[in-house]
């Protein structure tokens, strides 16, 4: 099996030799490109955003990394109007994931409590935007803690983001702007990640936060990514690097830092350990034992 650091340094090659590709010229696909319609300048854009993204993956085990991401952020992507979206339809078969999802599997999966109740606090305007009331709700949105069985009082996704033809965020001037504050953080220019920070909350409607150093800082840019990712995996690995949000994990669990080799997969390549052989985390992510405000990460295993 390839290690997940090789992993990563060959996908930042690619990204360099698309970079590179890119600007030696060609006329491209054109209009049959589904995700910008033959715009080069926004897919060169989206290769540094995704190169900033591997390397804040390889941040936590080398600080080095954080000057990397910040000056591939320089060249990401430049507003929303850029974001790397998947092309969906109405279409039988194009119609988007959690479309199906709902279609297929009802109410298996509802709103999360956590965040629906961290945006009511924050009055944060894309809570409409995310979320739609569940049937037995009043019209309230309510998010479901971890294990509750459904009444029909749960959430579920608005109607846009919930809709067939919904395009999904993958790579976005969001993710680009917040890794940017981080790694600023991370790289001893506080004034100017509050500028990042600040910035993006007034074009989603938010007000500054103004006065903010320190754990306190970091801990509302994490905030802010977590809430602009909504339905991005990539929160994940940000909480594997920095334990926020501090969740607390079921009664004698922890929260997953690696996923486990498939059952396909073991029975395709006999180089896969069985489950109980296999590490609990990647080499590219150390244990986080505190969250960004200092406090003991209740989600890692001890």
């Amino acid at each position: 099996l390839d290690k997940q650091a090789d992993v990563h340094t060959a996908l930042l090659a690619l990204m360099d030799q698309a970079i590179t590709n890119m600007n030696a010229g060609g006329s491209g696909p054109g209009g049959v490109d589904l995700v910008y319609g033959g715009d080069k300048a926004k897919w060169i854009a989206a290769a540094h955003t995704l190169k900033a993204r591997l390397y804040m993956h390889m941040a936590e085990l080398d600080a080095s990394n954080y000057a990397k991401a910040l000056a591939e952020t320089n060249s990401g992507i430049s507003s929303a109007g850029g974001d790397f979206t998947t092309y969906q339809s109405g279409s039988t078969g194009e119609n988007n994931h959690w479309n199906q999802f709902r279609l297929g599997r009802g109410t298996d999966i509802s709103a999360g409590k956590f965040l629906v109740d961290l945006m009511k606090s924050r009055n944060d305007p894309r809570l409409t935007a995310y979320f739609g009331p569940g049937a037995e709700a009043n019209g309230a949105i309510i998010g479901a803690p971890p294990g509750e069985e459904f009444d029909g009082t749960e959430a579920w996704l608005s109607d846009v983001r919930g809709a067939a033809d919904f395009r999904q965020p993958i790579l976005t001037f969001a993710e680009n702007q917040m890794i940017r504050a981080e790694a600023q953080y991370k790289t001893n220019a506080q004034p100017a990640a509050l500028a990042t920070l600040n910035a993006f909350r007034s074009s989603v409607g938010l007000a500054a936060k103004n006065g903010l150093t320190g754990p306190a800082l970091l801990t509302a840019i994490m905030e802010e990514k977590y809430v602009a990712l909504f339905q991005n995996t990539e929160v994940w690995n940000d909480y594997r690097r920095t334990c926020y949000p501090n969740l607390t994990p079921a009664a004698g669990n922890s929260i997953p830092a690696r996923l486990l080799y498939g059952t396909d997969e073991r029975r395709a390549n006999p180089n896969i350990p069985s489950p109980s052989q296999q590490p609990k985390r990647n080499q590219l992510d150390p244990a986080t034992t505190t969250s960004t405000d200092g406090s003991k990460c209740l989600g890692t295993a001890s």
